[in-house]
């Protein structure tokens, strides 16, 4: 399989950052829909998976890959937390996944921090 580099475009403001990146969702054990990113995919050319490996081995599954916003952030209680959500939801930030205009995304953050 192909190695594919994953590259994340972020701005950061103190110790909060927002980004977008391809990612993908999936659903979690309380049925709920999930989103999520890794830093590297591998490609056979038709399907694109991620990796995973654990003490049963090394093991790929298939992934549709979908453009994603991931925000970081200090939560109330001091501990960081984070948050991703697929860009559809907030299109006005990213024209072109593969070529995003940092200076609009430091906007927004200082947007989403100022209000």
């Amino acid at each position: 399989m192909e190695e594919i580099k994953n590259e994340l475009f972020k701005a950061e403001n103190g110790e909060y950052s927002l980004g977008v990146t391809m990612g993908y969702s999936y659903t979690n054990k309380e049925g709920k829909k999930r989103y999520a990113y890794n830093d590297v995919y591998y490609t056979d050319g038709v399907n694109t998976s991620r990796k995973v490996v654990n003490e049963r081995g090394e093991f790929y599954y298939h992934v549709e890959l979908i453009p994603v916003v991931i925000e970081t952030f200090i939560m109330k209680d001091g501990n960081p937390g984070s948050k991703t959500y697929p860009l559809s939801e907030v299109p006005f930030i990213c024209e072109d996944i593969n070529n995003p205009d940092v200076a609009l995304l430091e906007k927004f953050l200082l947007f989403k921090l100022h209000r």
